[in-house]
C-alpha cells in the first residue's frame, strides 16, 4: 500500500449471510502518524459472497496511512443475532490486520522537508561575485 492512498478493510467471517456488527481500532502505527479509519463501526448487511461481507451504502471502512511503516489494525465482530450453525461458538472474534505503507509522508508538519529555492539568490550571488571582481580590480590601479 502506498501512502496517501485508501485501502478497502475487507470483512471476512467463517458464517454465509449473517448480520455483524464490527468495530476497526488503529492499534499500532508508526510515529508522526494519525491516519485512523474512516467509517470504522456499523452492521453489515446480511448478505455475503461467499465469506466475505459487504459494509452498508456510504458506510465502507477505508484505511489511509499518512506515514510510510508498519500499522496494526483490530477488527472486533460481533454477530448481530444468535449463531444458528453453533449454539456454543463465541459469537464475537477480533483479528489484527498489518499493513504495511510505502511512499512519503502526508503531514504538512513534517520537519523533514527540504526547503525550496530561495528567490533571487543566484542574482545576489552573482551580485557578490562582481563586487569582489570589481574590489581587486580597484585594488590593483
Amino acid at each position: 500500500m502506498r501512502t496517501g492512498e485508501a485501502f478497502r478493510l475487507r470483512l471476512f467471517a467463517n458464517r454465509q449471510n449473517a448480520a455483524i456488527r464490527y468495530k476497526w481500532i488503529v492499534q499500532g502505527r508508526p510515529g508522526g502518524s494519525d491516519a485512523d479509519v474512516e467509517n470504522p463501526e456499523g452492521l453489515t448487511q446480511c448478505g455475503s459472497s461467499p465469506y466475505e461481507y459487504h459494509y452498508l451504502k456510504n458506510n465502507v471502512a477505508r484505511f489511509t496511512a499518512d506515514e510510510p511503516g508498519e500499522y496494526q489494525i483490530k477488527l472486533v465482530a460481533d454477530l448481530a443475532l444468535p449463531d444458528t450453525v453453533n449454539l456454543n461458538y463465541p459469537r464475537s472474534a477480533t483479528y489484527v490486520v498489518t499493513i504495511v505503507a510505502e511512499g512519503e509522508s502526508q503531514n504538512s508538519g513534517d520537519c523533514n522537508a527540504a526547503p525550496g529555492p530561495v528567490p533571487g539568490l543566484g542574482a545576489l550571488i552573482l551580485l557578490g561575485l562582481f563586487a569582489v571582481w570589481g574590489l581587486r580590480r580597484l585594488r590593483r590601479q
